[in-house]
């Protein structure tokens, strides 16, 4: 006796049997998730990160950055309701999420959410000192963020307009005598340094086949003209980054949100970063 064919009526049926399967299994996923959730929220700690902080010239700078913890795991950054107060502001003030140094001495960072805080330790120290950008971790930070020695412009093998740098500035003397020496001098202008071509070009203020790379005003703009100003100092009176510090450990995949990971450069002598000053504006 042959099988009778199946139905469409027959068809809906199993159908039906099957989503309502899937919409209970679907359900108790999600129930556990939920409740795996609902308890580790429960649990969570607030931690802003560096804990310490230690600032040592007039021009360096600290983000902050607050993340969600669940035993020695991190669940992400917390950015809604955030607040940043410093308990001193005439020796480090919160501007835009960074520490910024006012004065020497102590004082202690507190970020608040909602009911929970974490609290970060400030020591600022070498204000009365003087203090500058140098070549080697500031101009040549600008000149790589901004591109300008990449390949596609004066990193050129052949450069740009007879202008050339080394690719993402792997040769700082290099790149020195090339600001300094070449063009007549005409580069950088220490007497005056709003003429200097490195800032006329890339600012617009003269003709540029790379367009404007340059905010008159803005902090890389500010690096360049205070540097040259000072006399465009070398690369070698500056100190090398020794090695890079990651943290937290992220989680690998559990909780909501993606990990944040921050990267600490760790100097011999301490010197303030680019990238850590325009971190946040």
């Amino acid at each position: 006796m042959s099988a009778r064919p199946a139905t469409p009526a027959t068809w809906m049926r199993q159908g039906a049997s099957l989503s309502a399967a899937l919409i209970c299994i679907a359900a108790a996923i999600t129930c556990d998730w939920t409740n795996g959730y609902a308890a580790e929220s429960a649990d969570r700690q607030l931690v802003l990160l560096p804990s310490r902080i230690e600032l040592a010239s007039p021009l360096m700078r600290q983000t902050l950055v607050a993340q969600w913890r669940v035993g020695d795991r991190y669940h992400g950054q917390a950015t809604e309701g955030l607040s940043l107060q410093s308990s001193d502001e005439s020796v480090v003030r919160i501007v835009n999420g960074q520490a910024v140094p006012q004065g020497n001495g102590r004082a202690t960072v507190t970020a608040r959410c909602g009911d929970v805080t974490a609290t970060a330790e400030v020591l600022v120290q070498g204000m009365d000192q003087p203090a500058g950008w140098s070549f080697r971790n500031h101009v040549e930070s600008v000149l790589s963020k901004q591109g300008c020695n990449g390949g596609a412009c004066h990193g050129a093998r052949a450069g740009q307009k007879g202008f050339r740098l080394s690719l993402f500035g792997y040769d700082p003397e290099a790149d020195h005598n090339y600001l300094t020496r070449q063009a007549v001098g005409r580069r950088i202008v220490p007497s005056d340094p709003g003429r200097s071509l490195i800032l006329t070009k890339p600012a617009g203020l003269l003709p540029h086949k790379g367009g404007v790379r340059l905010e008159v005003g803005s902090l890389e703009y500010q690096v360049l003209a205070d540097w040259i100003a000072s006399g465009a100092p070398g690369p070698r009176e500056a100190s090398r980054a020794a090695r890079l510090t990651r943290g937290p450990a992220p989680d690998p995949g559990e909780g909501p949100g993606r990990p944040t990971a921050i990267v600490w450069p760790r100097l011999p002598v301490r010197t303030s970063s680019l990238k850590s000053a325009r971190r946040g504006q």
